[in-house]
């Protein structure tokens, strides 16, 4: 959260040790099968696989309160559910939407994306 604002005030060097800082909490609070990948400038994206809603929002509320923890910043999250039906930039577009919706709602949260109650993510 605020990443920008951050950037800014304590200039690019500091930032880009601020994100190994991030990414490292998110190693720390994921599983061996995890996926985690840099999705953009300050954007992480993790691929749960055989993971249920419920499993995917204790590894999010594991890795806000890391992260809140152990940096000096928050994080906010979108949560997507793969389903049968759905395609990579659907899922992403879902949980970015969520993400947005999490930022707006006051940051250091997450929000699972609307249509997914069931299936894995």
């Amino acid at each position: 959260d605020h990443f920008k604002k951050y950037n800014d005030t304590h200039g690019h060097l500091e930032g880009d040790e601020l994100l190994i800082k991030v990414a490292k909490q998110l190693v720390n609070c994921s599983r061996q099968q995890d996926l985690i990948v840099r999705y953009g400038g300050e954007e992480f994206l993790l691929v749960l696989p055989s993971t249920n809603i419920e499993q995917a929002k204790v590894i999010a509320e594991r890795i806000i309160s890391a992260v809140s923890k152990n940096t000096n910043v928050t994080v906010s999250a979108g949560l997507s559910v793969y389903t049968r039906k759905s395609d990579f930039n659907k899922l992403v577009e879902q949980a970015d939407k969520a993400l947005y919706a999490a930022k707006k709602a006051g940051r250091n949260r997450f929000i699972v994306a609307e249509n997914n109650g069931a299936g894995v993510v």
